[in-house]
């Protein structure tokens, strides 16, 4: 699934894998989200494959999801 999902952000948002710390998987993007409904899948996305990526940090969903508007690195973490 995360193949596939790379893939995908690939092409939506020119997302490059670039570094992989154990747990952390480091992207980075050329086209952030543009608008705040693509945000949101891209958060539900980020955290079916990386749910330690904001559980832990208690932050919301819809938190993320605002973040992403403006990042053009993303830090997605799990732990096995």
């Amino acid at each position: 699934m995360l193949i596939a999902l790379a893939r995908s952000w690939n092409e939506r948002f020119g997302a490059e894998l670039v570094a992989h710390y154990g747990t952390i998987l480091q992207f980075t993007l050329t086209r952030p989200p543009s608008d705040i409904d693509t945000a949101w899948q891209l958060a539900l996305e980020q955290d079916l494959v990386a749910p330690c990526t904001i559980g832990p940090a208690m932050l919301s969903l819809r938190d993320h999801a605002r973040a992403l508007l403006n990042y053009k690195r993303w830090f997605l973490h799990d732990h096995p």
